[in-house]
């Protein structure tokens, strides 16, 4: 403070008229203390060496500048030119500079600084507390983001539109390599913000696409679309539109997916409507033709109206495929398909050379409808027309996640072996379009989801899954982004790894994402997975309902048009069916049966038909399901995944047996094959129903101890609402301890019971050969032992 202590009153009115200008800001205070001394308001008496003001209250408030940018301007004015100019020029540059860049961008008309004389000026300006040494940038920087306004304001506006195109020039011959790509972002900002006849619109709609391909490559998807707009409206204003015929299609050919992509359906509308109306060829029109029906897929999710568009579209462009095919038709393309391949395996595919044909894009979006669905006559007959392409033309990068496809086909017809061996060339194929982050990521993405769950453990692929979703995020690839994300939570959740706050913040964090980009459908299944991993961690009085803080299910559902309502109500159900059958709730299992079941028992993504499937069966069982076809269904799908050597379908298969037909030996076997697969949750479920079947057999004490290893295996896993439950059910679990719950399997244990062999039957598992295991938990291990004659 200004004043000795004892001086108080003496200093309150200065300290008030401060106070009242700046509101105890520091930054503010300080400058408007600078302000009064440069005014002489307030002096320093060399005579009583103590600062001193010798006018009124009134006059010092009129001293003192409302806006404490006018106040710095004041205090800029009084530097030199040379310090001023500076100042300006770094305030329109919104990254540090270094000596070197700044000294270029310096250099105009009459103004020729060195590099020493500009470091010098940075010192002096930093010795009038404007500027400060940034150690983290190794630069100067503005103390304040007001120095840097009040800077930016102190250029007189007739000066001030040829400064910004005199930086924007130097800007543009400073950007020579990706270290220096900054400068084409600022220099286009700055040409963006001068009035359209300062600059020349053709150039500066070209450096606007420049510029949008390098925030595309970086994953800034806001400002592609912002520079990309910017250049379309750099050429409305100037009347220039189509003046350029190739320029304004090629800029508005940009625009169309990036809208599309951003969710920003009316945006991209507008702009394919401008290139329908005013395209010269049909070559001219076929992105804005694709993307018209990708539009209407991706807004409405009607798929039939989709494939309806697309198909036109193809036979538009000359290859007449039947919107219905018959039989005949799908056998005519598999034998021309044959022929072209004279009698190769798919993998010869890979000798193809690589060609940039845009009609793959189409194929590969008409056959994704045609996924979704269930045409699957339709899409063989694409598939087997593409592959014909490919053999005569070459090959476009969207052929490997359209060639898949194929593999989902097998899948669906049970062919696990032949479709596996399809996803291997996929991935070879691929490795022709590394270099493409997007193409190569999400087609990894489509393998693993639809293939390479059928054999591989949902274990070891989620972390993959992970990867591909951030490699799609980095390159600002929302949608396929937000599918690779659900694939990596729902085989999280699968792989039955723990639950807990961190697992829900990560999906609150999705969420987010999807809703800032208008992808509200995405979200929606987020929230969901959210809400039931609540619904297990945290207590309700009602675990099986969606009517939480995160995911209300009627109220969702009712917002949402018929398709995508249907959509989300199977997704939804399959979790609440998971719910009932954790927490016993058989009302709820048998009218979520009732909906699941009305929905096709085949699906092209595993992550998705797996759950349902699954707790489908085991409910059918549980609850003995009217409709004894559910359960059978369910049964028959795992039973053949478990043949062909599936390391997920060989727990839920045991589980399932188990359920239908109860004995101690049916539910070792699944208790095992769980604890083998590292299946927490199944483990934790398949424990509990074992002990309520030993408590059917008045077995109390085995029961218990069952009971007590499936409350830790609950506990362990993240349900603390369900071993809540299960103390509030069994009171003799507050007295259990975990040491004796873990040796329940133990050979030591009881010899007649828990270590009873454990025989596979062949028709159940793919090996051959009879073997006995004894399941000890507490160690984690299984040992082969001699089977009894």
């Amino acid at each position: 403070s200004i004043g000795k202590e004892e001086e108080v009153e003496e200093v309150t009115e200065l300290a008030e008229v401060v106070y009242q200008k700046t509101m105890g800001n520091i930054f503010c205070v300080m400058q408007a203390m600078e302000e009064l001394v440069r005014k002489n308001a307030l002096y320093y008496d060399m005579m009583c060496f103590e600062w001193r003001w010798a006018v009124s209250k009134v006059e010092l408030s009129t001293t003192i500048s409302d806006d404490v940018v006018e106040t710095v301007k004041g205090k800029i004015k009084e530097l030199s030119s040379e310090i001023q100019y500076m100042l300006i020029v770094m305030a329109y540059v919104p990254n540090t500079l270094e000596v070197p860049v700044l000294t270029e961008l310096m250099k105009r008309n009459s103004v020729s600084l060195d590099e020493s004389r500009v470091a010098e000026l940075l010192k002096k300006a930093t010795e009038e507390a404007l500027l400060m040494y940034s150690a983290e940038s190794d630069n100067y920087i503005f103390i304040h983001d007001r120095i840097r306004e009040a800077s930016r304001g102190s250029i007189a506006d007739e000066d001030k539109d040829d400064l910004l195109l005199h930086l924007s020039l130097v800007l543009q011959k400073l950007a020579k390599g990706p270290e220096t790509e900054w400068c084409l972002f600022v220099a286009v900002d700055l040409l963006n913000s001068l009035p359209s006849e300062k600059t020349n619109c053709n150039d500066l709609a070209r450096l606007n696409m420049r510029v949008s391909v390098i925030a595309r490559n970086r994953g800034i998807v806001e400002k592609q679309s912002e520079t990309l707009h910017e250049g379309l409206q750099c050429l409305k204003s100037s009347g220039k539109l189509w003046e350029d015929y190739n320029l304004t299609l090629s800029l508005l050919n940009d625009v169309i997916p990036c809208d599309r992509e951003l969710g920003c359906f009316d945006e991209a509308t507008a702009a394919i409507d401008e290139v329908l109306a005013n395209g010269k060829t049909l070559d001219d029109k076929f992105i804005a033709n694709v993307n018209q029906f990708m539009v209407k897929c991706d807004s409405s999710r009607d798929y039939g109206t989709a494939i309806e568009d697309g198909i036109k579209i193809l036979n538009m462009y000359g290859y007449k495929i039947p919107l219905k095919p018959t039989k005949a038709d799908v056998v005519k393309e598999e034998m021309k398909a044959k022929m072209a391949l004279k009698n190769r395996p798919y993998s010869c595919l890979a000798e193809i050379p690589v060609k940039d044909d845009p009609i793959f894009q189409l194929f590969a979006h008409v056959c994704e409808c045609a996924i979704f669905q269930s045409h699957e006559r339709l899409l063989t007959v694409l598939l087997k027309r593409l592959i014909r392409r490919v053999i005569d033309d070459g090959m476009g990068k969207e052929f490997p996640c359209t060639f898949v496809m194929l593999g989902v086909l097998m899948q669906k017809k049970g062919k696990v072996q032949a479709s596996t061996e399809i996803g291997n060339v996929t991935l070879l194929l691929l490795e022709k379009f590394k270099s493409d982050k997007i193409i190569y990521a999400r087609t990894k993405m489509i393998v693993i989801a639809t293939l390479g769950f059928q054999l591989q453990s949902f274990r070891s692929q989620a972390d993959a899954l992970l990867h591909c979703h951030k490699d799609l995020k980095f390159v600002g690839s929302i949608e396929n982004a937000m599918g690779a994300a659900l694939g990596y939570f729902s085989s999280y959740l699968l792989a039955g790894f723990p639950l807990g706050p961190l697992l829900e913040s990560k999906l609150q964090i999705v969420e987010e994402y999807g809703y800032r980009y208008d992808k509200g459908s995405w979200a929606v299944l987020f929230k969901m997975l959210r809400q039931f991993a609540i619904n297990l961690r945290q207590r309700s009085d009602n675990p099986s309902e969606f009517n939480g803080d995160a995911y209300k299910e009627e109220e969702t559902l009712n917002g949402m048009n018929e398709q995508k309502s249907k959509m989300m109500l199977r997704d939804s159900s399959t979790y609440r069916l998971q719910l009932a059958f954790i927490f016993g709730d058989k009302e709820c299992m048998t009218s979520m049966l009732d909906i699941l079941s009305t929905y096709p028992y085949t699906f092209h993504d595993i992550v998705r038909l797996h759950p349902r499937l699954c707790f489908m069966g085991l409910s059918a069982f549980a609850v003995k399901y009217k409709n004894k076809e559910v359960g059978e269904k369910c049964l028959e799908y795992f039973q053949k995944l478990t043949k062909a050597g599936s390391l997920n379908a060989k727990p839920v298969y045991l589980f399932m047996l188990a359920m239908k037909k109860p004995s101690k030996s049916a539910f070792e076997s699944a208790i095992d094959a769980t604890t083998e697969a590292s299946t927490l949750h199944l483990e934790a479920m398949a424990k509990e129903h074992y002990g309520l079947y030993l408590q059917q057999q008045n077995e109390n004490k085995l029961a218990n101890d069952c009971l007590a290893s499936s409350y830790f295996s609950y506990y362990d896993w993240g349900a603390h609402s369900k071993a809540l439950r299960m103390t509030q059910q069994y009171h003799f679990l507050a007295k259990t301890s975990r040491i004796k719950a873990k040796s329940l399997f133990s050979a030591s244990g009881c010899t007649e019971t828990s270590s009873q062999s454990q025989s596979v039957e062949k028709s159940s598992v793919s090996s051959t050969r009879r073997v006995s295991y004894v399941y000890n938990s507490t160690f984690r291990s299984k040992k082969e032992v001699k089977e009894k004659s």
